[in-house]
């Protein structure tokens, strides 16, 4: 309909995605994952409504969890405005009070776990003045953990090990993948990253991805990854890849 009224607008993306919207078909997903005895799990939502919503099939019976985007823990529907498409996501980004909600939840650790949706978009693929023609999405490893860590630690004063369990033990343990990942345990992977706290001022220009833009460029987060290791061997060091292509192995449900 906005489209059909010519409403291409950053508005016109958040009104014709609405809360009401998101949450009717999470019910759906619930709904037919407890008539199959199915698992189901809700990528992405951008509403404290989703999260309860999973905890009360929970509640009774169903296998129901639900994550949420770190981008829905740091901006704002006011943001999208000024910063257009670089913000398109889908489910949009919510306004102020939705946020203060979804921070609630993360508070109380009723998200199962965070994830970035990182997409590596061109700027050229953001920059449509036809706003419903720009890709959705948007570059987001590089600042996952540093923007997550600020949030929960540095702001909220909550312990740096909540954040590894949102970002690595409850993932790995949701796809089956846990203890070889998601713990540094005899016998696991000793896949691990080294996390400086102090305040750090992201520049997108010396971004690892190819797109050198992010929504959060020139932002100061209260700690960032200096290192990172795979299977006990340095793979990243001070923004430089030092592991060698090729050395990555297909990791199967345990």
């Amino acid at each position: 309909r906005f489209l059909g009224e010519r409403r291409n607008t950053p508005e016109s993306h958040g009104a014709g995605r609405p809360a009401v919207a998101e949450v009717v078909a999470n019910a759906a997903v619930f709904e037919i994952a407890r008539a199959t005895g199915v698992r189901c799990h809700i990528v992405h939502s951008s509403l404290a409504r989703g999260i309860d919503q999973a905890k009360r099939y929970r509640e009774e019976g169903v296998a129901a969890t639900a994550e949420t985007c770190v981008q829905y823990l740091v901006f704002e529907e006011g943001q999208v405005l000024e910063m257009g498409a670089r913000l398109k996501q889908n489910p949009p980004i919510r306004p102020a009070q939705e946020r203060a909600a979804l921070w609630e939840k993360v508070v109380a650790d009723e998200v199962d776990f965070v994830s970035s949706d990182h997409v590596a978009w061109p700027l050229s693929r953001k920059s449509n003045p036809e706003f419903s023609e720009n890709g959705s999405g948007m570059p987001g490893l590089e600042t996952l953990l540093a923007a997550l860590y600020t949030g929960m630690v540095t702001e909220r004063g909550l312990a740096p090990s909540r954040v590894a369990a949102l970002l690595s033990e409850r993932p790995a343990r949701h796809f089956g993948l846990y203890p070889r990942k998601g713990a540094l345990t005899p016998g696991a992977d000793a896949d691990f990253a080294i996390v400086a706290p102090g305040p750090w001022t992201f520049d997108a220009a010396g971004m690892a991805s190819a797109v050198k833009w992010s929504p959060y460029d020139g932002m100061t987060f209260g700690a960032r990854v200096t290192g990172t290791y795979v299977r006990g061997t340095p793979v990243y060091a001070e923004g430089k890849v030092t592991g060698a292509p090729g050395t990555g192995t297909f990791v199967r449900p345990i």
